[in-house]
């Protein structure tokens, strides 16, 4: 599906607000959790624009939860062309995120700057070409 849709546009606004806060020192811990949001509301678009909801997968579901997308990557059109690959980003995003929003430690900035790097061609991959 061609619609941008709120949740692309959420999706491309945090991809790029990683990017330009990787730009400047010491800012990777917003960027860590802007590289996450990018990717999980990409999947949340891919999940939507195929006629998804939240209470598919989860009863009485009105929004999308964290582990309702972690759990149910598997509803993504074509994953075989991005599993196990994206559910280790995810992952990995995740965990950065949570360390970087609610953790007593930093994340790495290189970490974060290759995590963004990671992200685009993820996203091709699912067919969301922010």
């Amino acid at each position: 599906m061609t619609t941008d849709s709120h949740w692309r546009k959420r999706a491309r606004a945090n991809l790029e607000g990683a990017g330009q806060l990787l730009s400047v020192a010491n800012f990777e811990i917003p960027a860590a959790s802007r590289n996450y949001y990018a990717l999980f509301q990409a999947i949340i678009a891919v999940l939507t624009e195929g006629g998804k909801r939240p209470n598919d997968f989860k009863k009485d579901a009105a929004w999308w939860r964290h582990e309702i997308v972690e759990n149910d990557l598997k509803a993504l059109p074509d994953l075989r062309r991005c599993s196990p690959d994206l559910r280790m980003l995810f992952k990995r995003l995740r965990a950065r995120r949570e360390t970087a929003d609610y953790g007593p430690d930093f994340p790495n900035h290189d970490d974060v700057r290759e995590d963004h790097g990671a992200l685009r061609p993820m996203l091709a991959r699912l067919g969301v070409n922010l």
